[in-house]
């Protein structure tokens, strides 16, 4: 009897013993191919692979949206513009549509319009700016920060997209004077040129354009000696003068957008320049609109400086008057590297009752912007694509072909400067052209650049 009970024991007790053996988790022993969990592990039910929410715009659905556009493309562009907008209407995967409607023949006229739509509450979801336009918009919050919607992760650029896309460009619509902020997105760019007449050079005895300043005193001191023709059709521009300083090593303003600096050496050296060519009859004034180009056309001077957007008005008035040789360069500099200003309108967001059309009207951009429609569009503005890879685009080597002094400048970009984007610039830049002016009418070159960096550090000071 005692010997049963004591089985029945042991039976109970092994059983008891099993039962708590399956209630203990074992953790097993490390081993070179599958490290230990920590006491800090993720719960069992949490997968080490989860998916990140997505960021705000990619959650947002933009199908069926509605957008307006304010553009300033008249004639042959305008006509490619509306080409460009049907094209993407029909295609786009989402069915927005969008309305293109002209504003004015200049981007002035589009700023004034835009001030006063502000003012009313009644924007357009997007419209062309300049960067210091853009600036004079964010001051009323009328403007997106596009960079949530560059780095969206279903909507934004790819990694390719921003190897391809030039790095200056983009970064002349950033405003390191408000947070770093992306207010636009560029549409097209161009540059400052020197234009040349190549046969008056070669009847010179140079075998190309000045590289230097001082090159380009001896063109102009030949060019007087021997043809008795002046070298310089001196025309009031604020960015040319921005290509001067640049040339010579100068900046234009400081990084915190609170003071000018083009008051250096850079900036006097370029007005005392100037003086000299005007002094010597190397250089004058002419009158009435475009009239340096015109007289470049009829081989009255030697050289001007111009937007590479006139190229083709360039092309014309030769054409038409005296028929020589012609080309383009960078501006004769003192620095080791080419430098060139860069400069052109870039389409801003303007805030919308929808996040949905916001998103809409980034959609459209970023089509723009990509390879085929950048090289149709730069074909018809005269201006550059904002992608490298443009240039492999058949249509743009076509017109490259027959456009050397464009294929020229396009090598160039690289090289490319911006002159300051930031709401008070606008004013600045009247200022620098009046400076200029007062030069090419007789006034000292230090007492003129002097009035002109007091003036602009004025327009600078927050009221």
């Amino acid at each position: 009897m005692k010997s049963r009970l004591s089985f029945t024991l042991l039976a109970i007790v092994a059983i008891l013993a099993l039962l708590l053996s399956s209630c203990t988790q074992v953790t097993p022993a490390p081993t070179a191919t599958s490290p230990a969990l920590t006491p800090t592990s993720a719960p069992a039910t949490l997968t080490l692979t989860a998916t990140p929410a997505l960021d705000a715009i990619s959650q947002l659905d933009p199908t069926g949206q509605s957008i307006l556009l304010w553009h300033a493309s008249s004639q042959q562009s305008g006509e490619v513009l509306q080409a460009l907008v049907e094209d993407f209407n029909n295609k786009n995967e989402w069915k927005i549509k969008v309305k293109a409607e002209f504003i004015g023949g200049n981007y002035n006229d589009v700023f004034k319009r835009l001030q006063a739509a502000i003012a009313s509450g009644e924007t357009p979801n997007v419209a062309v700016a300049y960067g210091n336009q853009a600036a004079v918009y964010d001051q009323a919050d009328a403007v997106l920060n596009l960079d949530p919607y560059v780095n969206s992760t279903k909507y934004g650029l790819s990694e390719e997209d921003r190897k391809d896309i030039f790095a200056s460009f983009v970064n002349s619509d950033r405003h390191p004077k408000l947070g770093n902020k992306l207010l636009g997105f560029p549409l097209n760019r161009s540059m400052e040129l020197m234009y040349y007449n190549a046969d008056v050079l070669k009847e010179l005895g140079f075998a190309g354009p000045p590289q230097t300043w001082d090159e380009f005193l001896a063109v102009c001191k030949a060019a007087k000696e021997k043809k008795d023709l002046p070298c310089y059709a001196a025309r009031p521009s604020a960015s040319t003068f921005a290509g001067w300083v640049f040339s010579r090593g100068g900046e234009m303003i400081g990084q915190d957008g609170k003071q000018v600096l083009f008051g250096s050496q850079a900036g006097l050296d370029s007005l005392t320049f100037l003086k000299t060519l005007l002094d010597n009859g190397y250089a004058y004034q002419g009158s009435g609109n475009l009239w340096d180009q015109a007289d470049f056309g009829i081989g009255k001077t030697v050289f001007t400086f111009s937007s590479s957007a006139n190229l083709s008005s360039y092309r014309a008035a030769v054409e038409e008057g005296g028929k020589f040789n012609w080309s383009v360069s960078y501006f004769p500099r003192s620095t080791p590297q080419i430098v060139t200003v860069i400069h052109g309108p870039s389409l801003s967001v303007f805030r919308a009752k929808k996040r949905e059309q916001q998103l809409a009207s980034w959609l459209f951009i970023r089509w723009f912007t990509e390879r085929d429609q950048t090289a149709k569009w730069a074909i018809a503005a005269n201006s550059f694509p904002v992608r490298g890879s443009a240039a492999e685009s058949p249509e743009f080597k076509a017109y490259a072909e027959k456009n050397r002094e464009f294929q020229k400048a396009f090598e160039w970009v690289q090289y490319g400067k911006v002159e300051p984007q930031m709401a008070e610039w606008n004013a600045v830049r009247t200022i620098i052209q009046d400076a200029v002016a007062a030069v090419i009418q007789g006034a000292d070159p230090k007492a003129a650049l002097d009035k002109a960096v007091t003036d602009a550090n004025t327009a600078l000071t927050p009221r």
